[in-house]
């Protein structure tokens, strides 16, 4: 059911700004039924979470653009309605948050953002929503962070770099978190 949900999510998000450039609380609601609706008929829901996820906020983002709002100024509602139409299909919030993460930093880089500040905000939006849930936050934030500087480094050195120095110094425990990466790449 991956297939399709970003587009299906570009054009739901295309419609209902279409000369608003708002993204207002039934538009929210609108995203999170419809990433909970392309659980339906999906065997395995756990697993699907990551791919889901990831299609479905590449799909958000490109539906954003689409209508001149910025992935800056929409990550924050973007990825907590994603991570609450996972969560309420019974999908894994943890693999959910590391698609979206790796989605954001990848459609930001593509596009010519502010790659480590969109990626600081969707980390940020994930643990808020994961708190919000009832979630496992401290894994939700070692997770989100990994995956950030593991795609921001594919994208390239710089970018890695930019990701990490951001993450370091404004979300709690990252530093820690980068620092023991940092440590396991060196002792390879």
């Amino acid at each position: 059911m991956a297939d399709g949900i970003g587009e299906k999510l570009k054009n739901t998000i295309v419609g209902a700004l279409r000369g608003t450039r708002e993204i207002t609380a039934e538009t929210v609601n609108l995203l999170t039924s419809t990433v909970k609706s392309a659980f339906e008929g999906v065997s395995d829901i756990v697993e699907s979470s990551f791919k889901i996820s990831l299609e479905a906020i590449k799909g958000a983002l490109e539906g954003v653009s689409e209508v001149g709002i910025t992935a800056l100024e929409a990550v924050n509602r973007l990825v907590s309605s994603t991570l609450k139409g996972v969560f309420q299909a019974g999908g894994d919030i943890v693999e959910a948050t590391r698609g979206i993460v790796q989605g954001v930093i990848k459609k930001t880089a593509e596009t010519g953002g502010d790659v480590a500040q969109v990626a600081v905000n969707a980390i940020r939006s994930a643990i808020r929503t994961t708190e919000e849930v009832g979630g496992d936050v401290n894994r939700v934030t070692r997770e989100a962070i990994v995956e950030a500087i593991k795609t921001a480094d594919e994208v390239s050195g710089t970018v890695g770099r930019n990701v990490r120095d951001a993450l370091s110094s404004t979300i709690k425990g990252a530093k820690e978190i980068v620092d023991s990466l940092k440590e396991k790449k060196e002792e390879k």
